[in-house]
């Protein structure tokens, strides 16, 4: 049975708020906040950590205003068939709207508004949850992804603010650490590969070596909105945005669509159950989960654990963790005691 936290970091928590518009989240972002000695130690260092990234970040705010040509260059490109929205306002109508300055110049206005508020529509509180089959013509339950409709200019703010401009901060400041396979056209494989390739320097070395697989399961339905609202305000992101997406989430009426049809009543909704993660669906979910999991390396960075070396070809000296794929994960330990002839 897993242990409990300490009720002061419970508390702690709650002081924080869902939405990091409380005084204590901007104290702890500026690294002016005083942890108390109560709070369990894996705590209080993924909050130093925040402080560190919010203190050292030196390309400011992440810009929040939309231009009438970043609305048309997004909806542009994306496909029209593209299923989504409860509410019946689908892609094809932003495509539509993109073909015509006037309405794009409103549309852009319209959620910019929205994201320096802070107040989201009530429809980007309405999902559609549907079933996919994981591998073609298998349709049982458990083989089946549950993945979330949202509402399309819902999904448009959160992956230009989180996906694209938060993320183009982070990498600037480097605050996303190498381990992390995350770039445009890096695959899977390319992490396999190095993995393979840090094996075969352990073996050549004689070096002890092992490799844990950490994955992180079901990592974006267990993110806690506290946390992640920290790093996001830690990265330049504004309090509006923030609490757009997340208070939407927090809110969210789970309807079902079957081969029957839509699902009429709903579950979620109630403001005293406040539902956290980032659901499945969320063009912010691989952005929020590729920042936090960043946060957590760079804390296993500082307390020594990972592979050091050097490479035996480019005597490049290396100091990496493992390899982290979206939530698969294997981290290195190497034994520092035995050190490579390039080492001498």
């Amino acid at each position: 049975m897993a242990c409990e936290a300490p009720i002061s970091s419970t508390k702690l928590i709650d002081q924080l708020g869902y939405l990091g518009d409380s005084e204590i989240a901007t104290q702890i972002v500026e690294g002016s906040y005083d942890i108390p000695d109560e709070v369990d130690d894996a705590t209080a260092l993924i909050l130093e950590e925040i402080g560190r990234i919010g203190v050292e970040l030196s390309s400011g705010d992440v810009k929040l205003t939309i231009s009438p040509e970043e609305f048309q260059y997004f909806w542009r490109r994306i496909k029209e068939g593209t299923a989504s929205s409860y509410s019946g306002i689908h892609y094809g109508h932003y495509k539509a709207a993109a073909h015509s300055s006037k309405i794009s110049s409103f549309l852009s206005k319209k959620i910019t508004l929205i994201s320096r508020t802070g107040c989201p529509p009530e429809r980007w509180s309405y999902g559609l949850t549907i079933m996919l089959e994981k591998i073609a013509g298998i349709a049982l339950v458990n083989k089946l992804r549950a993945i979330l409709l949202m509402e399309a200019d819902f999904n448009f703010h959160n992956k230009l603010i989180f996906g694209k401009r938060m993320l183009d901060q982070a990498r600037a400041n480097g605050i996303i650490p190498p381990e992390q396979y995350s770039e445009q056209q890096t695959t899977a494989e390319d992490g396999s590969f190095d993995k393979i390739l840090q094996s075969d320097i352990s073996r050549q070395f004689k070096q002890m070596m092992s490799i844990v697989s950490a994955d992180a399961a079901n990592c974006y339905d267990r993110v806690h909105h506290a946390i992640m609202a920290l790093i996001f305000l830690s990265l330049g992101v504004g309090v509006g945005p923030i609490a757009s997406m997340l208070r939407s989430i927090q809110l969210m009426k789970f309807f079902l669509r079957t081969g029957w049809g839509e699902s009429q009543e709903f579950i979620g909704g109630d403001v005293m159950k406040i539902l956290h993660g980032m659901c499945q669906g969320n063009g912010a979910a691989p952005a929020a989960w590729l920042v936090l999991s960043s946060v957590l390396v760079m804390i296993y960075k500082s307390l020594g654990f990972g592979s050091k070396m050097r490479s035996p070809i480019t005597r490049v000296y290396l100091d990496i963790t493992g390899v982290l794929f979206v939530d698969d994960t294997d981290l290195y330990i190497l034994d520092e005691c035995l050190r490579t002839p390039y080492d001498l």
